[in-house]
């Protein structure tokens, strides 16, 4: 997970799934955003020969760092290619367990 903007308010954070060039898109997204809330990278995580095959795999292993910078309050969530997949199961989890996901 890499920060790109700091900042107050209810985090973002991006499943930017660029397997190439680790979102660096997400740096400028982040500058345009206009509100003074704070923006996460998440990078994939796929690689067979880690044990991280599926995408659900892939969220267990973000869980820990994203209830890390926000353990309690609301989040916000996006992603792009695989990554819309994982924001979407992220979302899943974390409603399950009572979070809010804007």
């Amino acid at each position: 997970m890499t920060r790109v903007k700091s900042g107050t308010g209810t985090p973002l954070f991006l499943f930017h799934g660029d397997y190439l060039h680790w979102g660096l898109y997400g740096y400028r997204l982040g500058a345009l955003l206009k509100d003074d809330a704070p923006v996460y990278l998440l990078h994939s995580l796929l690689n067979g020969a880690s044990g991280i095959e599926t995408i659900e795999d892939m969220v267990q292993q973000h869980l820990p760092h994203i209830e890390a910078v926000e353990p309690k309050g609301p989040i916000r969530l996006a992603g792009f290619c695989h990554g819309g997949h994982a924001a979407l199961e992220l979302a899943n989890q974390l409603e399950r367990r009572g979070r809010a996901v804007e």
